[in-house]
């Protein structure tokens, strides 16, 4: 009788057959309207046995991770340990760039990040903001905070406003963060209005009513130039360094006042049409006329 020689038995060889024949049976069992297949976690590798991605459990709830070659993660989507959902990407060196998630009141919000991972750009419960390299804050696009109106503000590189346009008006800031131009309605009137400032923030110039007055550095009116809105007219009144009325000049004559706004001097054209010149004392006397 021969007897028939067998080779040693590979017991890696006989575990992955064993498993390979466990696996096909499972599958065989089930239905097909229910093919279900159950795990703790699930990994992905490449031809070369690098895993290069992950189904599982993290905090309260399931993960899908990525990874790169170097086995560096660079995307992951799923649960948070607070139970939100959150979206990651990364750069190839496991740097985040990008995150898509919830914030700690459940709003939606997106964050991107530069080198050394500072935000470049946030977007979230109805606003976004860009900031530069050094992390401040270069514009922000949302809403007041007062009235609910959309706004646009201009930062500039050490995080100072240059300008906020908004709320029926535009503003523009120097370096100390004093407003320097506004431009917008009048919330009394309606009407549109222009207003300079100097640098320490006080007026110099405003436009509005068709009219035009400067002012001086205490903030008093030096001159005043516009239409007359009674009458429809041109006029001109300049004023002294106190605010107080010096001269006016509209419909054809010239009036001057003394310290005390006073009239003391006129000079235009009559009622009868004629040229006219009108001198008056203090008290109001009139110490020449012709």
């Amino acid at each position: 009788m021969k007897f028939v020689k067998f080779k040693r038995l590979d017991i890696r060889s006989m575990m992955v057959g064993a498993l390979s024949v466990a696996v096909v049976f499972l599958l065989m069992s089930q239905k097909a309207d229910k093919d279900l297949i159950t795990c703790r976690d699930l990994q992905i590798v490449d031809a070369s046995g690098t895993i290069i991605a992950t189904l599982g459990q993290h905090g309260d709830g399931g993960v899908l991770k990525t990874f790169n070659t170097d086995g560096l993660e660079t995307a992951f989507f799923g649960t948070t340990n607070d139970g939100d959902g959150n979206i990651v990407i990364s750069n190839s060196a496991s740097e985040q760039r990008i995150i898509l998630g919830t914030d700690a009141m459940g709003y939606g919000q997106l964050t991107t990040y530069g080198a050394n991972n500072h935000r470049l750009g946030f977007f979230g419960n109805g606003y976004l903001y860009t900031f530069n390299s050094s992390g401040k804050r270069t514009a922000y696009l949302g809403l007041t905070g007062e009235v609910g109106s959309g706004q646009l503000i201009i930062y500039d590189a050490l995080g100072g406003q240059n300008v906020v346009l908004g709320h029926q008006a535009l503003a523009i800031f120097n370096l100390e963060g004093k407003q320097t131009v506004a431009l917008g309605s009048n919330t009394e009137t309606g009407g549109g209005q222009l207003r300079t400032s100097s640098k320490d923030g006080s007026i110099t110039g405003s436009f509005e009513e068709g009219t035009l007055s400067t002012f001086n550095k205490d903030g008093n009116k030096t001159v005043s130039l516009g239409t007359k809105i009674t009458t429809g007219n041109g006029q001109i009144w300049t004023y002294r360094a106190d605010g107080k009325r010096a001269s006016y000049t509209g419909r054809g004559f010239m009036y001057f006042y003394n310290n005390l706004e006073k009239e003391t001097a006129f000079l235009g054209t009559a009622a009868n049409e004629t040229g006219r010149i009108q001198l008056t004392a203090n008290d109001g006397t009139i110490v020449f006329e012709k």
